[in-house]
């Protein structure tokens, strides 16, 4: 009997452990926004860097909700301390990331060690054109639909009262 309910105890802290953000890495760098659909750009994404230190994210790859076709940072990519950086969707995946962002779908970020570092999801609706899927604050928020797309810089602030109110998202 002893024997059943250590094997339990087992059982369950091994899959509370391997479940959701739970196999997240500490990083401090996070997606911020993204865009899925827009009349005057292509699908882009957008990292933030939490820290007040640049860091190096060469050889870090990006995804979307399929595991084929991932985007691999070039060597020799950092993000300034407290900043951004943005990645567009190319055809040829020369210069950004070959697939595309649809209506529903998603986009995650690992590590040059193949170990996820963010994700986030959204369903149709969420991320439409010309708006972005993004947080706020920047980096730490949660995420939502965001009217005013603000590529390479800080999520806006329309009102002016240090938050994102529905009538901005």
């Amino acid at each position: 009997m002893k024997r059943m309910i250590w094997a339990g105890i087992v059982v369950v802290a091994w899959l509370t452990s391997s479940c959701g953000e739970d196999d997240k890495q500490n990083s401090a760098i996070v997606i911020n926004e993204v865009v899925a659909k827009s009349t005057s750009s292509a699908d882009w994404i957008e990292l933030y860097n939490q820290s007040g230190e640049a860091a190096d994210i060469s050889n870090w790859s990006l995804y979307d909700e399929k595991d084929r076709s991932p985007y691999v940072i070039p060597a020799g990519t950092t993000v300034a301390g407290n900043g951004f950086i943005v990645f567009e969707r190319d055809d040829n995946g020369t210069t950004g990331f070959r697939f595309g962002l649809g209506a529903a779908d998603s986009v995650r970020l690992y590590d040059a060690n193949n170990q996820l570092v963010d994700d986030t999801s959204w369903s149709d609706g969420q991320a439409p054109e010309n708006k972005s899927w993004g947080r706020s604050p920047d980096g730490s928020g949660s995420f939502d639909t965001l009217v005013l797309p603000s590529k390479g810089s800080a999520n806006v602030d329309s009102c002016g009262n240090g938050a994102i109110d529905d009538g901005e998202a």
